[in-house]
C-alpha cells in the first residue's frame, strides 16, 4: 500500500474501516545504557511472550551467536488492542515477559518509552527520544537474579545434579582400593591396616 500511495494512488480502504490500534517494538541487541552500542555474545536463554493480541516475529533460540557483523535487530514484538491503551498495556506485559539472557537488549528503553507521560498523551515529535529519554536500569529484576535464573535453567536442561558422596569416590573396582596406603590388607592372620 505504501508504494501505491507514493505513486499517487488512493488507499484501498477508508479510515473508518480500520479497527483497533497496533504497536511494534523492534527488539535489538543493543545496550541502551551505553549509547545503544551493539551487544554481542551468545543467547543462553530465550522466553517469548504470548497471549491475545501479542505476536513475536523472531528467529531467536538458545545458543544463538550475536556478532558485530550483522544487523542487531533480533525480534519484532507486535501488539493489538481495541484501544490505544489496551495495545500499550499488552506491549508492556509482552516486554516484561520477553526474557533474553546472554546479551543486552533495548527492552528497558521500550518500557521506559511506554511509561512516559508525553508518549501516553500522544505528545510526540521527532525530538521525543532526545528530549525525554534518559536510560535507567530496571530495578525489578537485577542482573544477578537473572543470571542465577539462567544458570538454574541451563543446569536443569543439561540434567546437571549436585555431586553426592558416591560421585567423589574413585572410579574402578573396590578391590583396587585395597592397594592404597592405609587401606586394610589381608595377611597371614586376617585383615590388618598397612602402614
Amino acid at each position: 500500500d505504501q508504494i501505491l500511495v507514493a505513486s499517487g494512488e488512493e488507499l484501498p480502504y477508508r479510515e473508518a474501516s480500520v479497527q483497533g490500534w497496533a504497536l511494534e517494538c523492534r527488539i535489538a541487541a543493543e545496550d541502551p545504557f551505553n549509547n545503544f552500542l551493539p551487544s554481542v555474545g551468545t543467547v543462553s536463554f530465550v522466553s517469548v511472550p504470548g497471549g491475545p493480541g501479542v505476536r513475536v516475529d523472531s528467529a531467536l533460540y538458545d545458543g544463538l551467536e550475536i556478532s558485530y557483523h550483522y544487523d542487531p535487530l533480533i525480534a519484532k514484538l507486535c501488539t493489538w488492542g481495541r484501544t490505544r491503551m489496551e495495545a500499550i498495556q499488552r506491549m508492556r506485559r509482552g516486554l516484561r515477559e520477553f526474557k533474553i539472557v546472554g546479551i543486552n537488549t533495548n527492552i528497558p528503553f521500550h518500557l521506559q518509552v511506554l511509561e512516559d507521560t508525553h508518549f501516553l498523551q500522544g505528545k510526540l515529535d521527532t525530538t521525543f527520544v532526545e528530549r525525554r529519554f534518559a536510560p535507567q536500569r530496571d530495578h525489578g529484576m537485577v542482573h544477578e537474579q537473572l543470571a542465577l535464573l539462567a544458570a538454574a535453567v541451563l543446569a536443569h536442561r543439561k540434567g546437571a545434579r549436585r555431586p553426592n558422596a558416591q560421585s567423589r569416590r574413585p572410579k574402578g573396582s573396590g578391590w583396587r582400593l585395597l592397594n592404597q596406603p592405609g587401606a586394610p590388607s589381608a595377611g597371614a592372620r586376617g585383615w590388618r591396616r598397612s602402614t
